[in-house]
């Protein structure tokens, strides 16, 4: 008997379109974000608005946002931050605040998040 065990994804599997192949894990790296344009709407406003004693600064939607990002990527709160002010760059909307990391560790305890 033999002691070499058997692959069974080699045995069964026989790539045939190599080109095809290696488009697909070449892709695999893209990553596709949608964000709502209620959302971009929001953050838009953020830009020329004044913040009053006692007012929150960023609405629960672009912290919500945010957070999901943050937690689909396994980020950790400054990681997440970085992370959406590279998408806004990507955008071309660098212009948009970003919350900073302790205001999502705060808000956090409070909003939905999905989880």
């Amino acid at each position: 008997m033999s002691t070499r065990s058997i692959n069974p994804v080699n045995s069964k599997y026989k790539i045939r379109n190599w080109k095809a192949c290696n488009s697909n894990l070449c892709q695999r790296g893209s990553m596709t974000v949608f964000l709502s344009p209620d959302v971009l709407e929001t953050w838009n406003l953020l830009v020329n608005r004044k913040k009053e004693a006692g007012e929150v600064m960023y609405p629960d939607s672009s912290v919500q946002c945010c957070l999901l990002l943050k937690i689909n990527h396994g980020l950790r709160y400054r990681q997440g931050t970085g992370f959406i002010r590279s998408l806004f760059t990507l955008l071309g909307k660098e212009y948009l605040p970003v919350p900073d990391y302790t205001t999502l560790c705060r808000r956090e305890k409070h909003l939905p998040t999905g989880i």
